[in-house]
């Protein structure tokens, strides 16, 4: 996991890009079950493992352009929203 993977915002370590692979994978499970119609509840475990790779990744890109503004929830919110 500690082999440098090439991505495309340059060498990462293996385990970063796993990390950012998985929340991936696991964000399209939402998608899925939205088009599918299914309830679109997601692990809350899995949720809470999710964000601290969402919040490098969005800082990472946050001066990019490629992405708009924050958009934050309330306190009471769920992770998942």
């Amino acid at each position: 996991m500690d082999a440098p993977c090439h991505i495309s915002s340059g060498d990462v370590p293996g385990s970063e890009y796993a990390s950012q692979w998985f929340m991936d994978q696991f964000i399209h499970v939402w998608d899925i079950a939205t088009e599918a119609g299914q309830d679109q509840t997601l692990d809350p475990d899995l949720v809470a493992l999710c964000m601290p790779v969402a919040e490098k990744v969005r800082a990472s890109i946050r001066d990019s352009d490629a992405f708009g503004n924050d958009i934050r929830g309330d306190a009471t919110d769920s992770p998942q929203t």
